[in-house]
């Protein structure tokens, strides 16, 4: 068991190395100290004001009750007293309520500062998992490199052992190199950068994807179909729009079942342009599903990529003033749905 001085010290450290609770304690003592400026000045211009009245006031009213008969108690005239007792009252009123009015006021700015500091305090906690995602998923391909190479050079190896080394660390280079993109992707998003949009017609963006796709799916024994209306058009970026399409469609082949389908569908309804990325996959699980799209999230099951598809997707939905959403079912596939505003 641990003493209470090694609990408090514990106590100490930690909120000393924890930001978000010293910016709270700070906010709430700031708080609790222009409440308590304000209290004492508003005593005394209460004190002031009644104090005097209040002692006159009984004055008179004794008066009145004893018909100017003079009444003294160790040369101290009633009046005098009962005024004296009167104002006493009145700073002990002001006192006990000083104190209940600022034990509340520390108690609703500890709360109310808490509840300033929450989309500060989760800004921070996303940003440390984001840094130790990242960290990791660029340290796992860096490993793989170290190995491969610290194994070659200790022993004598063949040509063709050089080659498959070599060819081994060329595709986590390439995997590095994709993360980096990726990375730099996402953060452009996140800075808000201005984006030159001009008007795009998705009809012809989901015929250039099937046939870009189309061979990847047919490697995979993946029946692909691609149904899209015609003239339907938004204002973005058409190569970010290639890329949402690309993500979705790649993630609909890879998390497929033998002999599945994907189908890939455009169409207008109302002033929206509806896309819709359909599969005969895994699917997604319930716990799974509300995280899908933040970054680095590996659902149950996936296994290879970085984990940053969906949550570019969801980036790029978003720049384009549109909402994305994920259906799906285990065993029985999923469907992720594009709603972007017409142009």
């Amino acid at each position: 068991m641990k003493s209470i001085s090694e609990r408090l010290g514990e106590w100490a450290t930690n909120f000393k190395s924890n930001q978000f609770a010293a910016a709270r304690i700070k906010l709430t003592a700031y708080y609790a100290l222009g409440i308590l400026v304000i209290l004492l000045v508003s005593d005394v211009a209460v004190y002031a004001m009644f104090s005097n009245n209040l002692a006159d006031r009984l004055r008179f009213e004794r008066q009145e009750a004893v018909r100017s008969e003079e009444l003294t108690i160790n040369g101290q005239s009633v009046e005098d007293i009962f005024a004296s007792r009167a104002v006493s009252r009145l700073e002990e009123v002001l006192l006990l309520t000083d104190a209940l009015v600022f034990i509340f006021i520390v108690g609703a700015g500890y709360y109310l500062s808490g509840k300033t500091l929450q989309p500060i305090g989760a800004a921070l906690d996303r940003q440390r998992k984001f840094n130790a995602d990242a960290a990791h998923e660029l340290r796992t391909p860096l490993t793989v490199m170290k190995t491969g190479i610290e194994t070659t050079l200790e022993k004598k190896v063949s040509a063709e052992e050089y080659r498959a080394v070599l060819s081994d660390a060329l595709s986590e280079v390439n995997s590095l190199i994709n993360i980096s993109n990726d990375l730099l992707f996402l953060a452009k998003q996140t800075g808000g950068l201005a984006k030159n949009f001009e008007k795009v017609e998705l009809s012809r963006l989901v015929k250039k994807e099937e046939s870009l796709i189309r061979p990847y799916a047919e490697a995979k024994g993946i029946r692909l179909i691609a149904e899209a209306e015609d003239e339907v058009s938004v204002m973005g970026n058409a190569n970010d729009l290639l890329r949402l399409l690309s993500n979705l469609a790649k993630n609909a082949v890879d998390y497929n079942q033998p002999n599945g389908q994907v189908r890939i569908k455009l169409e207008k309804s109302g002033r929206q342009a509806h896309l819709s990325v359909s599969d005969t996959g895994i699917g997604i699980s319930e716990k799974d599903l509300p995280h899908i799209f933040d970054r680095f999230y590996r659902r149950a099951g996936q296994e290879g990529g970085s984990g940053l598809g969906l949550a570019i997707a969801k980036e790029i939905v978003q720049a384009h003033g549109g909402q994305i959403k994920a259906e799906s079912r285990i065993g029985e596939g999923s469907i992720f749905t594009v709603y972007l505003p017409l142009a």
